[in-house]
């Protein structure tokens, strides 16, 4: 992992594609960044709720409500 601070003060944190396969992590996934509030930070892959089946399926009317899915 590296960081790199950018002309405006902001700061990347680059991860090698080795470190994204062992976090299961792909290229362009979202990823949260979690303040600690004790100088520390987490990140966590965001995960999708529903598949593009289940999303489609529901605004299609297959489903009455967001709880038969």
């Amino acid at each position: 992992m590296k960081t790199e601070e950018q002309d405006n003060g902001d700061l990347l944190i680059i991860l090698e594609p080795e470190e994204l396969k062992k976090l299961g992590w792909e290229e362009n996934d979202t990823i949260n960044i979690v303040d600690n509030k004790n100088g520390t930070i987490t990140l966590m892959k965001k995960e999708e709720l529903f598949s593009e089946k289940t999303i489609m399926g529901y605004t299609n009317g297959l489903a009455k409500n967001k709880e038969e899915i």
